[in-house]
């Protein structure tokens, strides 16, 4: 039996590290498996990768509260305050 020695999770000469564009990052976040599911079969028909159609409708979803007028979003998301709100 052969035993790996160092970081399993730090790239080793014969692993290719991935190269992101200057002003990418990454983020990590934690979604419900069910979510992660719906995620990728809708990525899947629109024939994009998952982390394309996530980018995609997150800059969708921020340029929809850049509209004027719109600095205080409440949880909804329609940028307006109602009435009724405590």
């Amino acid at each position: 039996m052969r035993v790996l020695k160092g970081n399993p999770m730090k790239p080793t000469k014969t692993q290719k590290k991935r190269d992101r564009a200057e002003d990418s990052t990454t983020v990590t976040i934690s979604l419900k498996k069910e979510l992660l599911a719906q995620i990728e079969e809708a990525a899947k028909s629109e024939n994009r990768s998952r982390s394309n159609y996530i980018i995609t409708h997150m800059m969708k979803a921020v340029a929809r509260t850049a509209v004027a007028g719109h600095n205080d979003c409440p949880a909804s998301g329609c940028g307006k305050k109602s009435e009724k709100a405590s």
